[in-house]
């Protein structure tokens, strides 16, 4: 007992460090995306260089209207695409295609997670969120779409640091986000009918064995 006891506790904090770093990331990452798209054309270039620096984990971003879906500015790691050696579309238009942007779901609930790592492309999570713009007496005049595409590198180390489970990051929907194994991102796997999965989306605890 006293072993069992001690693999549920390693688990529990294996999974606890990671859903506590992942938080904290997208906490970050979704406070960038909402001044992302309140910054001015005159102030943009400088200040999106600093809100995505050569070490941020956001390798390209596009404010969208709601209204119509033209592109109102965006942001491309230039250095992250001659890398993996990407076409200079292939955020905007190679990964559109093959992986939808859920603009419904984003205006909808407010944001939403996708797996956007294609068959030829390198592991990637899309992110999403929406902005609400309000006149000077606060009543909402307009919604904005902010989407990105993050590079989940150090989520991956640290899931593929363990050996005696596997561990992998889901999206509400049942769709990985994240695996120790890049394959397995590729063929874009769902866990819904898992009874794990389905026990942690009935489950008021944030984390249990």
């Amino acid at each position: 007992n006293d072993k069992t006891e001690l693999v549920y506790d390693l688990n529990k904090s294996q999974v606890s460090t990671l859903a506590s770093e992942i938080d904290t990331q997208f906490e970050g990452i979704s406070d960038k995306f909402k001044l992302f798209a309140m910054l001015t054309n005159s102030s943009s270039t400088k200040l999106v260089g600093e809100l995505f620096g050569k070490d941020s984990d956001v390798v390209f971003v596009s404010l969208y209207k709601s209204k119509d879906g033209d592109s109102l500015r965006k942001f491309e790691n230039r250095l992250y695409r001659e890398t993996y050696g990407l076409s200079t579309s292939y955020f905007e238009k190679d990964l559109v295609q093959e992986r939808n942007i859920p603009f419904t779901q984003i205006l909808k609930n407010g944001e939403s997670f996708w797996n956007a790592t294609t068959k030829n492309g390198p592991p990637l999570i899309g992110f999403g969120r929406s902005v609400v713009v309000e006149n000077s007496e606060g009543v909402a005049i307009d919604q904005m779409a902010v989407v990105g595409y993050i590079r989940p590198d150090r989520m991956m180390k640290s899931l593929s640091l363990v050996k005696l489970s596997e561990i992998m990051v889901v999206s509400h929907e049942g769709e990985i986000l994240a695996h120790p194994e890049s394959a397995t991102l590729k063929q874009h796997t769902l866990v819904v009918k898992n009874p794990i999965f389905q026990t942690a989306l009935q489950s008021k605890t944030k984390t249990s064995v």
